[in-house]
């Protein structure tokens, strides 16, 4: 499968305004605003919960955020970068290959299992990370 390149640059858009250009009336209304802006209630909030160091939940965060910067992503965004996974070379680096299906951290995580650390739920082949962190979480 060829991963897409694009030369499109980023760009900025104000979503409360029509034209995407950001108003300081809108943002004004925004600040004064009595009723909260309506969120979809997020269902990872047991992440802020977990009995462990903030720089591991802030991890957790960034996993269910898609913010970790994998090869994969990054070419895709147009880096000039090889998206290949640098510890096996078999596979592009994903989130999901470089924590579940990549043969060196399929290996961390039986042993991490057989230790105890974590749940053996979360060699689940049938869900992603996300899925599986879910499920260990809930």
């Amino acid at each position: 499968m060829d991963i897409p390149s694009s030369l499109i640059e980023d760009s900025f858009c104000w979503g409360l305004h029509s034209s995407g250009e950001f108003a300081t009336k809108s943002a004004t209304w925004l600040a004064h605003t009595t009723k909260p802006l309506s969120q979809p209630d997020w269902h990872f909030r047991w992440i802020w919960k977990i009995d462990t160091m903030p720089k591991i939940q802030i991890f957790l965060w960034q996993i269910f955020h898609y913010a970790i910067p994998m090869r994969g992503v990054l070419f895709r965004r147009g880096w000039n970068i090889d998206p290949v996974c640098p510890l096996c070379l078999n596979d592009i680096e994903s989130m999901d290959h470089l924590f579940l299906e990549c043969v060196i951290s399929s290996r961390v995580l039986e042993c991490a299992v057989h230790q105890g650390w974590i749940s053996h739920s979360i060699l689940d082949t049938s869900n992603n990370l996300c899925n599986r962190l879910q499920m260990i979480g809930s």
